[in-house]
């Protein structure tokens, strides 16, 4: 149940690439709601990318304990006019807080810059429901659900199950292999840039506007070190013919983008 939002003195601005965003990323790895786009390297993909001004906001305790975090961006466009965003680009972010109460108390101060007329807007994608009944500035919108699927963790349990339930699936992947087909991961800019090709050409098929490339060379830049941002291609006489690029998240695997070759 939702309370009366507690004061924001101890609000303050994490900017992302700072000492702070050690302690932010830490926060978000035990958080048991959190998600890959509460990391803090995700205000530098949308700033580097699409020219987001990163407003992170951290509210903190006695003696500096961190016990919430809000992932925020600044940004103008031309129908759209200024904004602040939790966030845009990505699905689900939010805030994240040790109490309900500190979930509230960061929406109230994003709030603040529609109030004040920085901003005419604010967006927050949340995966949480409730707030707008405490937060008479808020109304919520409904977007599309979304279904995760439990898997198994040994291999030869995961290859069963994602055959078994059709004959032609394994039937395709036998035959993929024996005329050479290859699987590896991608982790290169030039692998990442070969995908792209190939991510170009689906997206154009079916009339959907694609993710920029700077976009995925900055994510792969960041979140390739720590392991978050994966690239896997699939090769046929040295072609790549089709590829995907996940996040992997703690016990969590997100397919985002994917691209085969029609030939």
């Amino acid at each position: 149940m939702m309370g009366t939002p507690p004061t924001t003195s101890g609000l303050r601005q994490v900017h992302p690439g700072s000492i702070a965003a050690e302690k932010w990323d830490r926060f978000a790895q035990r958080h048991p709601e959190a998600t890959v786009y509460h990391l803090s390297a995700w205000g530098e993909i949308l700033r580097r990318s699409y020219r987001f001004e990163p407003v992170y906001l951290g509210l903190e305790g006695p003696g500096d304990e961190l016990r919430g975090i809000l992932p925020l961006v600044y940004g103008r466009g031309p129908l759209s006019g200024p904004r602040v965003s939790s966030l845009p680009v990505i699905r689900w972010a939010g805030p994240l807080g040790n109490a309900a109460d500190d979930e509230l108390a960061l929406l109230d101060a994003a709030c603040e810059p529609v109030r004040s007329g920085k901003a005419e807007r604010l967006y927050v994608r949340s995966k949480k429901e409730g707030y707008d009944r405490v937060l008479p500035d808020l109304a919520a919108r409904r977007l599309f659900p979304s279904w995760f699927v439990e898997l198994p963790r040994e291999p030869d349990a995961f290859w069963e199950r994602f055959t078994g339930r059709s004959k032609s699936l394994r039937r395709n992947v036998n035959k993929a292999q024996r005329s050479g087909v290859t699987v590896r991961e991608g982790r290169s800019d030039s692998d990442l840039r070969r995908f792209y090709h190939l991510y170009l050409k689906t997206m154009r098929k079916h009339r959907e506007l694609p993710r920029t490339l700077g976009q995925l060379l900055v994510a792969h830049r960041l979140l390739g070190p720590p392991g978050v941002f994966k690239l896997f291609v699939a090769e046929s006489d040295g072609r790549v013919i089709a590829g995907g690029v996940f996040h992997y998240f703690r016990d969590t695997v997100d397919l985002l983008y994917n691209a085969s070759d029609d030939r």
